[in-house]
């Protein structure tokens, strides 16, 4: 008899045991976006959105201007275009390379030229991210018409 309730309760904890790691998946399984969510940020946002709303105010990047990122179509002003002299003519959106960007440099501590964007403004972590995520998949043509741009009002911050 004290057997077959030995038997019985290590039957009991295997099952739940076995239920415990079926249900909490294998380590490893998540997609990047699902660990965005996990860590803390949820799902990326619109990047041009963002940029519109972060970069694009008067001021700085404003529809119209000199290195417009307000209007639709920002990819053809960022792919493969060149940034401000004060920039060294760095390439805006690589997306062969986008750690490379200068726009992914520019929003992240310490530039290579000019100040952190957005001035007076802050990016999460995640927005980083996401960003670096959309520019890696851009396509590379999507920078075939129009110039980069020189950088926006203040001059030394250009990109």
């Amino acid at each position: 008899m004290h057997h077959v309730r030995l038997l019985r309760s290590s039957l009991g904890f295997f099952a739940i045991a076995s239920w415990i790691v079926v249900a909490s998946g294998c380590p490893g399984t998540l997609t990047d976006e699902e660990k965005k969510m996990f860590q803390g940020g949820g799902a990326c946002p619109d990047v041009p959105s963002l940029l519109a709303a972060k970069c694009g105010t008067a001021g700085c990047h404003p529809q119209g201007g000199t290195l417009d990122l307000a209007s639709s179509g920002v990819e053809s002003r960022l792919v493969g275009k060149s940034g401000s002299p004060t920039c060294s003519g760095a390439t805006l959106a690589d997306p062969a390379n986008p750690t490379n960007s200068l726009l992914y440099k520019k929003i992240n501590d310490s530039p290579p030229c000019g100040s952190k964007m957005p001035i007076g403004g802050t990016l999460t972590q995640l927005e980083v991210g996401c960003i670096e995520d959309w520019i890696s998949g851009l396509e590379p043509a999507a920078g075939t018409g129009g110039s980069g741009g020189s950088g926006g009002a203040g001059g030394s911050g250009g990109m």
